[in-house]
């Protein structure tokens, strides 16, 4: 099943996006979302978002500024995701 939530970005723009993966991090002590509103760049590469997120009366607010080790963190996993996936069905 498709979890769709709608992000608001830092420009107040608001869109819908298909959470990808969420997970909390030890290391940080922080919660994180990988998302895709499934657009693509110049060269047809799909474009996959992420952010660590705090829930706040029931909405979510999403900070995609990250530090160079939480970007580490959140490629490791999407690596981990794709090596990984069709492999449990």
């Amino acid at each position: 099943m498709k979890k769709v939530v709608k992000i608001i970005d830092q420009d107040n723009r608001e869109e819908k996006y298909e959470v990808l993966c969420t997970f909390e991090s030890g290391m940080t002590n922080k919660n994180y979302v990988i998302y895709s509103g499934y657009h693509e760049d110049k060269d047809g590469t799909l474009l996959i978002q992420a952010g660590s997120y705090v829930e706040k009366d029931g909405h979510y607010d999403v900070d995609t500024d990250l530090t160079h080790e939480e970007y580490e963190m959140i490629s490791d996993v999407m690596k981990n995701l794709i090596n990984n996936a069709g492999k449990n069905q």
